[in-house]
């Protein structure tokens, strides 16, 4: 089995969660859509250090077939210029493997100077996929 039933009870749980989260997105989005910003990655329009913290779920590793080692040391040097620390989750592709880009990118960040540190997190719905990247 690819998924821990821990946190949601079974896929309708899920699925009611996750149309929740859209729902509570769509209603802010239309209310306050003048706080989200379009931008396409690895650029961002943000000053340097505008963020304290960035958080990246769900996107970078998980596509790691579909996008290049170039473009995620890319987005993660372009989120660090605009942050204090970076945290990436998960650290897994699809195939429920972590992502093959994981060491080369962290040796990638830690020869230009950065601190990383792969920390266990208390939430694991895929199987194995219980680490985030803290980069700093």
């Amino acid at each position: 089995d690819l998924y821990v039933w821990e946190f949601y009870d079974d896929i309708s749980e899920l699925r009611a969660y996750r149309e929740r989260a859209a729902s509570l997105f769509l209603s802010d989005y239309t209310h306050n859509g003048d706080r989200y910003v379009q931008t396409d990655l690895p650029a961002t329009p943000f000053a340097d250090r505008a963020f304290d913290l960035v958080l990246s779920a769900h996107f970078l590793f998980l596509y790691d077939d579909r996008l290049s080692y170039e473009f995620h040391l890319d987005t993660v040097l372009e989120l660090l210029r605009i942050s204090g620390q970076l945290r990436l989750f998960p650290l897994h592709g699809f195939d429920a493997d972590q992502s093959d880009l994981v060491t080369k990118l962290v040796e990638s960040l830690q020869s230009a100077g950065y601190t990383t540190d792969i920390r266990v997190v208390p939430f694991e719905f895929q199987r194995g996929a219980n680490e985030m990247l803290v980069v700093e």
